[in-house]
């Protein structure tokens, strides 16, 4: 069960569940088919490559097949182990396995949301959310898939409980 299931308080409902983008994983997976390519490039002319060569793909071809690898795990890792949800009552962030970082905030407690995109988040759909604090603490989830859609849910969750806690609005 995730971590956000297990800690919702009596009354507590999930109103929205954001996820890591599967872009996350794009960095590490270009640097693995770049080292395999590397790697086999001796093996397609095995008469034309000399040894010197050889041993540059050898060697060239495994550190980024093995970085990349490396990359891949640590991301794939980070995919499975980030949650970020947004409640009736506040926001949740957890990312990590065996070192967690949990960021839960009331929504009482929040100044502002902002998200960062790239060129390429934009075109694919995913940036860094942020989540401002009153006080200056500012709490992040990195490539989050479809990050304009959770600040709005989240503008608009902060805005549905201001208007609960403000007299006038009622």
């Amino acid at each position: 069960m995730s971590y956000v299931a297990n800690n919702l308080m009596p009354g507590e409902e999930v109103v929205y569940n954001g996820h890591v983008h599967a872009f996350s994983l794009a960095p590490g997976l270009c640097t693995l088919i770049v080292g395999a390519f590397v790697l086999m490039l001796p093996t397609t002319q095995p008469d034309t490559v000399g040894p010197a060569l050889k041993m540059f793909c050898f060697l060239g071809g495994g550190m980024f097949f093995l970085s990349g690898l490396g990359h891949l795990i640590v991301a794939i890792f980070r995919k499975m182990t980030t949650e970020l949800a947004l409640t009736n009552r506040r926001v949740i962030a957890k990312s990590g396995l065996l070192v967690r970082e949990i960021t839960e905030l009331n929504y009482s407690r929040i100044e502002s949301f902002t998200v960062d995109q790239p060129l390429l988040g934009m075109l694919f759909g995913y940036g860094t959310f942020r989540i401002h604090g009153i006080g200056g603490g500012i709490a992040g989830v990195r490539c989050i898939a479809h990050p304009m859609d959770v600040r709005h849910k989240a503008l608009e969750m902060l805005d549905r409980t201001s208007n609960q806690r403000d007299p006038k609005s009622l």
